[in-house]
């Protein structure tokens, strides 16, 4: 009895994540009035309010000066948009670089020693001069107009937050395809779940919020969530814009980078989600926020723990009935080719469609291995403060 309550449990909250929360948002999402933000043509010289423009850096020699560039040449009034770069007291040549930058527009600041990209950010803050703030990464390229898009939402008194849209533009590493797939539902979900309200997650490489509402960034979390999660805590609404873009190589160069690099995003989410644990109180915030962020952001980062329950109860049961063939074969199937892919080691499989699926199954399994890899550091309370970053020019 024990074992069919374990395999039902663990059945329905894998389908809740993957399909029934997004059947759900699609659903409600039919029959709520949708609030259309002001176009970027409707927003006038005079309504568009200071932006700055803040970036955290740790040894970015190589990437800094193209992301000033990109910076500076957005399509946004000039006198309108300020940039500010904080190196987290990296030991390269990102302040000379950033030295050697001639732009009134620019501020640099050094940390003068490593000290968490928490500390950076919080440093920052202090030197933007706008009423929006928008954050990015240092490999990130932001699109012309990706700062009006992210802009022409705050015309809306409720809403404290945007996120925009990160796009693998340069290919990097063997999982690509994989990881574009990934982001792409995960973009879906942020739109289903920006029509009826609120986003549960955003994403680094871009995105804003009013510069009233920062209430600074603790040590050992994930920047983008926990800012998230304090404007939602603020009774504001945070959205999803997909046309605000910033171009990226890929995320992961490999299997073990993409392993500590979701090790290390769940453990500090999960603190970030603790830190901010009233949200999931439908009382304080909502009964669609509180639901939303218990499925896509807790009980995600549980599906380790739902996806070898369900294979052990379902290999027990087996010899009860038939039917439970259906639930396990396509698991052996995922394993086994992820298993598949791990044994080609690089080699392309020569049909197209298969070595997709072989990356999708390998990219699926390794991320769940980070994840419970996460969740273990977050229940053995480590909290990683500072950072390296792995990116390159």
């Amino acid at each position: 009895m024990i074992t069919e309550v374990i395999f039902i449990i663990s059945l329905l909250a894998i389908g809740l994540v993957f399909t029934g929360y997004p059947l759900i948002l699609w659903w409600y999402g039919r029959h709520v009035t949708r609030l259309q933000p002001v176009s970027e043509q409707e927003l006038s010289q005079q309504s568009m309010p200071l932006v700055s423009v803040l970036v955290a850096v740790r040894n970015g020699e190589a990437l800094i000066r193209k992301k000033v560039e990109n910076a500076l040449a957005l399509d946004y009034p000039a006198e309108k948009l300020d940039v500010v770069i904080v190196s987290d007291g990296s030991d390269d040549g990102t302040m000379a670089v950033l030295n050697a930058i001639q732009s009134e527009r620019l501020t640099a600041l050094d940390l003068g020693q490593h000290l968490g990209k928490h500390e950076a950010l919080n440093a920052g803050m202090q030197h933007c001069c706008g009423d929006i703030i928008v954050f990015t990464d240092a490999d990130a390229e932001l699109e012309p107009h990706a700062v009006s898009q992210l802009v022409r939402h705050f015309q809306d008194d409720r809403i404290g937050g945007v996120g925009g849209q990160r796009v693998i533009a340069e290919q990097q590493g063997s999982l690509e395809n994989a990881q574009s797939t990934y982001i792409d539902a995960d973009s879906k979900v942020k739109q289903l779940e920006s029509v009826i309200g609120s986003v549960t997650a955003n994403d680094g490489k871009i995105y804003a919020i009013r510069k009233s509402l920062f209430k600074g960034v603790a040590a050992a979390v994930t920047d983008d969530l926990y800012v998230c999660l304090s404007v939602l805590s603020q009774h504001q609404r945070f959205v999803f814009e997909p046309q605000a873009r910033a171009n990226i190589k890929t995320p992961s160069r490999n299997s073990d980078h993409e392993i500590s690099r979701r090790r290390r995003i769940v453990n500090r989410s999960l603190r970030g989600i603790w830190l901010n644990r009233k949200v999931l109180n439908p009382f304080y915030s909502s009964f669609q926020l509180a639901a939303g962020l218990l499925i896509n952001k807790v009980m995600r980062r549980l599906l380790p723990f739902f996806l070898i329950t369900l294979l052990l109860s379902n290999l027990a049961l087996i010899s009860s009935s038939v039917w439970l063939w259906i639930f396990l074969l396509p698991q052996l199937g995922v394993y086994g080719a992820a298993l598949g892919y791990w044994l080609l080691n690089g080699k392309s499989f020569p049909v197209a469609i298969v070595q997709k699926i072989l990356s999708l199954c390998f990219y699926f399994v390794i991320g769940n291995l980070g994840t419970l890899l996460g969740v273990v550091d977050f229940l053995r309370g480590e909290q990683p403060v500072r950072w390296e970053p792995k990116k390159s020019d």
